[in-house]
């Protein structure tokens, strides 16, 4: 838990025998269930959703995400997928329960609470490759009118997390829940308070951490008290983080994450919306085209969050600094003495063999491809959303060759600063020589 709530843990090789045999025996604890507890009203929900649609319910793919999310303990596993359908059923329906569950499935109010930004996917990954979730003051969070409708965006956003992204199933997700200012202890709302741990513990996806941030330390024992309530395993997973706005910041950072992006003003009064207006716009664009295709999953063509080992392509300094880029600029360092030695002809194996190099890691080039969701009734400038994607093998190559130019534009700088350094220390040095030699010939004649 330890290595996993500092994101150094190592992950599961996914090999096919380990996916077949771990699929086998979630079955086989499926059916045991169903035999030994007929009666158990927990399991209705599980027998509904068979009879709905049994494809959906044996679908290989939707029983992967619950492997994962108990690094492939089929026991936890299938008590997590029996939970998931009794959970489902509660809050949306019979309707919904062998559906995805899309933004247009939540009611008016559960939208406004959605909209309001108490709830945020940050737009970048954490140290360790996890995607991280922001809840903003969740106590004093007057966007909802029933704690229900709270619960369902709350939902909405993880189900979206944890079965669109094939990275997300695999490391986990991070939590953060920042709580700024005092608090009227009475303003707690039990039912979020009770049900928001409940219902992470059986979406089909992994608490990776947990962090509460708070500026009143009162609040501090209030959080134990609802963790008392949480499975074991949340409670391995969680940090307390008490103090000042900024002490907070410095503590989450220990931790990987991009603080920078945390979806408040510098007052810590005002929640930015920008980034989460986009994931609003980008999610419903992606499920109207599911809608129109009539599908339940999502062909993972564009990416909404790219992983750490990701080459983007784009200026600035969040390009520049992303892990996958530093890493592009090593390696392409180690190959310079061999490019600029190579005759301008043949200088293109020596970025083939860099391209090579990235892909066969597992690293993808990234580019922004902008999209326009005009069924958006808040649709503007402002939220038009934008998805990465996978650039072409012509782009990917080009991407290559301009870090070789850079690094070469950089190394030529570097020896020319070196050989000015050297000139001005060897004339500084010819100077002093001289002065010594001016002082010892004007000297008093002995």
């Amino acid at each position: 838990s330890y290595e996993e709530l500092h994101g150094v843990d190592e992950l599961i090789e996914e090999t096919p025998q380990l996916v077949a045999t771990s699929l086998k025996a979630l079955d086989d604890e499926l059916d045991r269930i169903l035999l030994f507890s007929s009666k158990n009203d927990k399991l209705a929900a599980y027998c509904i959703a068979e009879q709905q649609n049994k494809d959906y319910v044996t679908d290989p793919s939707l029983r992967l995400c619950f492997l994962r999310a108990d690094r492939f303990d089929p026991c936890k596993a299938a008590r997590r997928i029996v939970a998931f359908f009794e959970g489902k059923l509660q809050y949306f329906g019979e309707t919904l329960l062998t559906k995805r569950i899309q933004f247009e499935d939540l009611d008016s109010d559960d939208q406004a609470c959605l909209k309001e930004g108490h709830m945020q996917v940050l737009p970048s990954r954490d140290r360790g490759g996890r995607a991280i979730f922001c809840d903003i003051n969740m106590i004093n969070d007057s966007s909802y009118k029933r704690p229900s409708n709270r619960l369902k965006a709350f939902l909405y956003m993880i189900l979206t997390l944890a079965l669109d992204d094939e990275e997300n199933q695999k490391r986990g997700i991070v939590v953060v829940l920042m709580q700024l200012g005092h608090v009227n202890p009475t303003e707690v709302n039990r039912e979020l308070a009770k049900e928001s741990p409940r219902i992470l513990k059986w979406v089909p996806i992994r608490l990776s951490g947990l962090h509460f941030c708070m500026d009143d330390p009162f609040l501090s024992i209030l959080a134990r008290i609802t963790l008392v309530g949480s499975p074991p395993d949340i409670r391995a997973r969680h940090r307390l983080h008490i103090g000042a706005r900024t002490e907070i910041k410095y503590s989450l950072m220990t931790y990987g994450i991009p603080v920078d992006l945390l979806p408040l003003s510098d007052q810590g009064d005002i929640i930015k919306k920008t980034n989460h207006n986009r994931w609003i716009a980008r999610h419903k664009s992606k499920e109207s085209s599911l809608y129109r295709i009539g599908s339940n999953t999502f062909s993972g063509i564009v990416i909404d969050l790219p992983t750490r080992q990701d080459i983007l392509i784009g200026k600035g300094k969040p390009f520049q600094e992303h892990f996958g880029n530093v890493k592009l600029r090593a390696l392409v360092d180690d190959h310079l003495e061999e490019y600029n030695t190579t005759k301008r002809g043949s200088k293109g194996d020596v970025i083939n063999k860099v391209l090579d190099s990235v892909k066969s890691s597992g690293s993808r080039f990234l580019g922004k491809q902008n999209h326009n969701d005009n069924d958006d009734d808040d649709n503007n400038n402002n939220n038009n959303g934008w998805w990465w994607v996978e650039v072409s093998d012509t782009q990917a190559t080009e991407k290559v060759s301009k870090t070789f130019l850079s690094a070469c534009a950089k190394s030529k700088r570097t020896t020319a600063d070196h050989k000015d350094t050297s000139n001005r220390s060897t004339i500084t040095s010819s100077t002093r020589q001289q002065q010594q030699q001016q002082q010892g010939s004007s000297g008093p004649s002995p």
